[in-house]
């Protein structure tokens, strides 16, 4: 039995935390006022650079003679710029399994501040010419890059020509790791997809592949410079409280704007395209559309200016945070809150435990019991990882693009292995198999501790995917206490809940990457390619395997003062 005045007790700091909460809430910040100019972005120019590079260098795959080529017509461009600096980043990376000599080009314009502004872009293209992506790109900050070229400005302006963006966003990478004035950097626009012939919003991409947000200033004032080209909100980036959730519980932002954010910068990408990079049947030789370039090209320029202008840093907001109703909630109110709901469980769980070890209705073995219920969800992990270093399922390096990892023969054959080994797994370790000499209190308890210690060790390394799991914590409550037939539909209901948080962000997630039904395979390649950590992949199978045990205890018959205790194999021991 649980002590009803322990569990109540224990969501006291839950309230205390839900009061923090409201308070720190934040209103957002004004946009920045753009400076009145009578600079424009030419897209004319623009495209027929994008044009020459598709047509030079056709097949740009990083660290390819295309992508030298691709190279080489940048720096001669960027290289003839008045006042600039031009430099080359070389690094060494991996395409498709293969080693390749990869290289930056950072061309810097001095300004009257030492205080920095990057634009970004990349020049490779996975599969295809990629016209209205890399190439309308690059040509699109070669423009940009030339209309400052002997002009007066105040801060320093970073132009940068990256490689390896369709392969884990290398170049961006490599120059946020590499770069020697990182720290002057207050802001960082990438220009991603700028010209397809089938516009989508949102065309401002702020997000991170990991669970931190970029500054809500800069986020708002890129909306309010596409709002100005395009003379609608098509620049946002709608999103309620649970999908802010989602995103810092399962990061995953497609582009060059995550993997900055992720490592410290204040960025985000401006696309025609939203997140999802096109295919290549919609980025060939005749996909680059003069009018969509001009438009965002023309925003990538506005904010620029507005940057460069600006005297004041830009306000963050906190480190993580959620909108919600014109506010921003701190992530590290969230965090709080997500642990304190776990409390109660926690403690409720523990005292249910050792309740039960003195009343001689739980053992020490049940703990082991309810942890061993996860072997055959850990042993298809192992099978997914063993798979993946052998190269017989891809590590894509994250973000990547879903497109190039559809499901296919091959990938079929690996989940069906997955599969395969789930099932003799199963059925070799038998998980709803009750230990023999067992109690059903005894095992709830003891699975609800298993459960609690999973989701707090969780939290230190996502907090937002804790919150996600907190249901899962206190799940075990329902096997306690009589009641039959309507205990278990009661347990049934309560494991429906329990996932239901993360089902819901799975389902957010699918949309993000529009993958549809085939989110399995690419949550694989998450955690094969090390998106998902492998601690935190690992705490979710033992999670998944204690909600087995749960349900597996309540399947249990009754049990009343003196009753027989539960035997293996359903057998009766007095």
């Amino acid at each position: 039995m649980i002590d009803p005045r322990i569990y109540r007790a224990g969501f006291l700091p839950a309230l205390v935390c839900l009061v923090i909460v409201m308070f720190s809430v934040q209103p957002l910040p004004e946009p920045l006022e753009s400076p009145v100019t009578t600079a424009g972005f030419e897209p004319g120019p623009a495209a027929r650079a994008a044009r020459q590079i598709a047509a030079a260098a056709p097949a740009r795959t990083p660290g390819s003679a295309d992508d030298a080529a691709a190279a080489d017509i940048v720096a001669d461009r960027l290289g003839a710029i008045e006042g600039g600096e031009l430099s080359e980043q070389p690094f060494e990376g991996s395409f498709d399994g293969d080693e390749v000599e990869l290289r930056n080009l950072i061309l810097v314009l001095p300004g009257e501040s030492e205080q920095q502004v990057v634009l970004l872009a990349a020049r490779d293209s996975a599969e295809g010419v990629g016209l209205a992506s890399s190439a309308a790109a690059t040509g699109a900050l070669i423009e940009i890059a030339e209309s400052f070229g002997g002009a007066r400005h105040s801060k320093t302006l970073v132009f940068v020509s990256t490689t390896g963006a369709s392969d884990g966003a290398r170049g961006a990478g490599e120059f946020v790791d590499s770069y020697p004035d990182r720290d002057l950097v207050e802001a960082a626009i990438v220009l991603d997809t700028p010209a397809s012939s089938e516009p989508e919003p949102p065309f401002v991409v702020p997000w991170s592949a990991d669970d931190e947000s970029t500054s809500i200033q800069l986020t708002l004032t890129a909306e309010q410079a596409v709002s100005e080209q395009t003379d609608d909100d098509a620049g946002k980036a709608p999103e309620g409280l649970f999908g802010g959730l989602a995103r810092l519980a399962l990061p995953s932002a497609l582009g060059e704007q995550g993997v900055l954010i992720a490592d410290g910068l204040d960025a985000v990408a401006l696309s025609s395209t939203g997140e999802r990079p096109l295919s290549p049947s919609r980025d060939g030789l005749d996909s680059l559309a003069i009018e969509t370039m001009g438009e965002v090209g023309g925003a990538a320029l506005a904010l620029l200016v507005t940057l460069d202008a600006v005297t004041a840093p830009l306000e963050h907001g906190p480190s993580a945070y959620v909108s919600f109703s014109g506010n921003l909630i701190s992530g590290w109110s969230i965090a709080l809150l997500a642990i304190a709901l776990v409390l109660p469980a926690a403690l409720a769980a523990v005292d249910a435990m050792a309740r039960a070890w003195r009343r001689g209705e739980g053992r020490p073995r049940d703990l082991l019991w309810a942890l061993s219920r996860s072997l055959p969800f850990l042993g298809v992990l192992l099978l997914a990882y063993l798979l993946g270093v052998t190269g017989l399922a891809p590590r894509p390096g994250f973000p990547y693009d879903p497109g190039r990892y559809e499901v296919g023969w091959g990938s079929v054959a690996v989940l069906l292995c997955l599969i395969l080994a789930l099932v003799v797994t199963w059925i070799t370790i038998k998980p709803m198999r009750l230990p023999g000499a067992a109690r059903r209190e005894g095992l709830a308890s003891a699975i609800g501790v298993v459960i609690c210690v999973c989701v707090a060790l969780v939290w230190l390394f996502n907090p937002y995917m804790a919150l996600l799991l907190v249901p899962s914590a206190h799940v075990w409550l329902a096997a306690i206490g009589s009641g039959g037939a309507a205990r278990r539909a009661g347990i049934a209901v309560a494991v429906v809940l329990a996932v239901a948080l993360p089902v819901i962000a799975a389902i957010d997630l699918a949309g993000r990457l529009e993958v549809g039904i085939t989110l399995p395979w690419h949550l694989m390649l998450m955690v094969t390619g090390g998106q998902i950590p492998f601690a935190v992949a690992v705490l979710g199978c033992l999670i998944a395997g204690a909600l087995v045990a749960l349900v597996a205890a309540a399947l249990a018959p009754e049990q009343g003062p003196g009753a027989p205790r539960l035997a293996a194999r359903g057998r009766a021991e007095i």
